[in-house]
């Protein structure tokens, strides 16, 4: 019952390219810094293209790290803070007349 402990990314990534153990130890370790980088507030757009990231993987490597679970996880948490803040309120703000 293992598979019942995991995520549903956790079980999908699985399904599609095998556990985390068949992947270098480089990746994962790319796919922690990327969650790291977004943690502290960074696009993903911009993670990716650190230029650790870029050194350490291939572009196909880089689809593999973007699609990750916890990459998706991460990304959705940032949308989610910048959809919640007031700094993309879509509501205007009124002016006063000076009149």
């Amino acid at each position: 019952m293992l598979e019942e402990k995991r995520s549903f990314w956790e079980q999908a990534w699985a399904r599609i390219f095998g556990d985390g153990s068949r992947r270098p130890a480089r990746i994962e370790r790319v796919v922690e810094y990327v969650v790291h980088r977004l943690g502290q507030g960074a696009r993903l757009e911009e993670a990716i293209q650190d230029e650790y990231v870029r050194r350490q993987t291939s572009p196909h490597e880089v689809g593999l790290v973007v699609s990750d679970p916890r990459i998706v996880e991460a990304a959705r948490g940032r949308m989610h803070q910048e959809f919640g803040s007031k700094e993309l309120s879509t509501t205007r703000r009124s002016r006063r007349d000076p009149g």
